[in-house]
């Protein structure tokens, strides 16, 4: 009797469950006034809430109603409900002189009586029925066409549309911002290039003194120096922002504040154009906080305007990270059906403006590291020039000295000194502002001065053969015997005039040097 009264039960609730599937169905896909529900659970979720419910709430049968139902079958009184009830009131003392008669009658009965006759199932005809009425609901599910009288499909389809792209949007920037958190962005420069120039500072600060260790070592800061050079600008071209397209775009027509921003952005200082970023923030704010729709209208229209032109002053390439931020920021902004924004968008809207401040910080580190990189390849050139000037000085010196007395190669040998310790000082200052414009500055002081030495022993060196040269020819004129003795006073006295003006050039040259060397003790004193 259970499964008898469980099965009414559930196939009652079966009917319920495809009226109201039947009616979901007709009003999304007749009339489109609500979402298509899932084949799967509109088909499959009555059914089982059908039997699930039958079960849980169909209750046992009693004895009495079991008993009731074989005497109904059996056709004649209620003799099996009365044994029911001699029995229950022999089991608590009050038995019936009658009980053993009513009870032999009762089992003889009951042995005659069918169970299938008493409680008869016959569900095959319901359960066809209704597995007949689930089917043609399948069948309107796949093959009905969608109509849409009201407007109501086409609205939320676009809405649909909208959301997921936003769902998606929203996936995409929390991946790239957890890649950008990665990377301090906001430091001067990044990771690498940092432990790049600080290996070269270190090198200026500390120089071997061996001049051939120190260009193998300048050497190979510079060949690393490029490589992460080109690694950066790589990073730049994929960004699409290089300095130079920066550049050239300032050339365009634009207004006052973004020509300042190209050209902050240009030289690493993304201050400008984040301010203007934090700007749009509030804009946003504002936009979520308004409540008169003609506010909404206005502030969004604002919006856009300014992440349009600040998209625009970037480039055209499609695939700069920074640009992609922008662009979602406006894909947020596309709702032509509303004046505001969900609050979906909004959070989308806030997301992207965020992003793209941090692609921003990313976009003018990777200039500054750059330029500092360039800068510190400008450094090591002037150095190694700095080192082959002091080369040639010390080679000059030693030159001059060979033909000098020895208080003057004393002076010449101070020069090469002064000229070496202020090399060392100048290098420790580039040190100092190792990837700054005034690293390269400091050592081409130096160089500068270098080669001006070199140029001053080679002036001393020249006055040397020249005087070496006139002494020989004073030896040879006294030697010949011939010519009158007027001619050759004459000529001897020419000589000497001639040897005393070179002798007093080279002594000028001599002091120009001591001048030097205490000009380059000076700056060493000062560095």
């Amino acid at each position: 009797m259970f499964l008898h009264h469980a099965g009414r039960r559930a196939f009652a609730l079966l009917v319920l469950g495809a009226t109201l599937t039947a009616a979901w169905l007709v009003a999304s896909r007749l009339l489109g006034l609500v979402a298509a529900p899932d084949l799967a659970i509109a088909l499959g979720a009555p059914a089982v809430l059908a039997f699930l419910a039958a079960g849980l709430t169909t209750r046992r049968s009693s004895p009495d109603a079991v008993a009731r139902a074989l005497d109904r079958a059996s056709g004649g009184d209620d003799l099996l409900l009365t044994a029911v009830q001699v029995g229950r009131q022999s089991s608590t003392g009050t038995a019936s002189a009658y009980e053993p008669l009513v009870l032999a009658r009762a089992q003889e009965r009951a042995a005659r009586v069918s169970a299938a006759a008493a409680v008869p199932l016959g569900g095959a005809r319901k359960a066809f029925g209704i597995a007949l009425a689930f089917a043609a609901l399948a069948v309107f599910a796949l093959y009905a066409p969608q109509l849409d009288p009201f407007g109501a499909h086409q609205e939320r389809t676009k809405t649909d549309a909208l959301t997921k792209r936003i769902e998606e949007q929203r996936k995409a920037l929390a991946q790239r911002a957890a890649e950008l958190a990665k990377t301090p962005v906001d430091a001067p420069n990044s990771a690498a290039v940092a432990a790049e120039l600080e290996k070269i500072a270190a090198t200026f600060k500390q120089p071997p003194a061996e001049p051939k260790e120190l260009v193998a070592k300048l050497a190979q800061h510079q060949q690393d120096a490029n490589a992460k050079w080109r690694e950066v600008n790589a990073k730049l071209l994929a960004q699409a922002l290089d300095r130079a397209s920066l550049s050239q775009r300032l050339g365009e027509t634009a207004d006052e504040k973004t020509a300042q921003m190209r050209d902050a952005l240009s030289r690493g200082d993304a201050a400008p154009m984040a301010a203007e970023l934090g700007a749009l923030q509030e804009l946003a704010k504002q936009l979520a906080s308004a409540t008169d729709e003609s506010q909404k209208a206005a502030l969004k229209k604002q919006l856009k305007k300014r992440l349009e032109a600040m998209k625009k002053s970037l480039g055209s390439a499609a695939n700069s990270p920074l640009r992609q931020a922008l662009s979602q920021a406006l894909d947020s902004l596309e709702d032509p059906a509303a004046a505001g924004l969900s609050h979906e968008q909004l959070e989308a809207l806030g997301e992207a403006l965020y992003l793209s401040e941090r692609e921003l910080a990313q976009v003018a580190q990777l200039i500054r590291d750059e330029k500092a990189l360039e800068e510190a390849i400008k450094a090591i050139q002037q150095a190694k020039r700095l080192v082959a000037s002091l080369e040639k000085v010390k080679q000059e010196a030693a030159k001059a000295g060979d033909k000098t007395s020895p208080e003057e190669k004393a002076k010449l040998e101070r020069v090469d000194l002064f000229a070496r310790e202020l090399a060392r000082r100048q290098l420790q200052l580039a040190a100092l502002s190792m990837g700054k414009p005034g690293a390269s500055e400091q050592i081409e002081k130096a160089t500068r001065l270098a080669e001006n030495l070199a140029q001053k022993l080679e002036q001393v060196q020249k006055r040397q053969q020249e005087l070496a040269q006139a002494s020989g020819s004073d030896g040879s004129g006294s030697g010949q015997g011939s010519g009158s003795g007027s001619d050759a006073a004459q000529t001897a006295e020419e000589r000497a005039k001639q040897r005393a003006q070179m002798e007093g050039e080279l002594a000028k040259q001599l002091d120009e040097l001591a001048r030097l060397a205490a000009q380059m003790q000076a700056c060493s004193g000062a560095g």
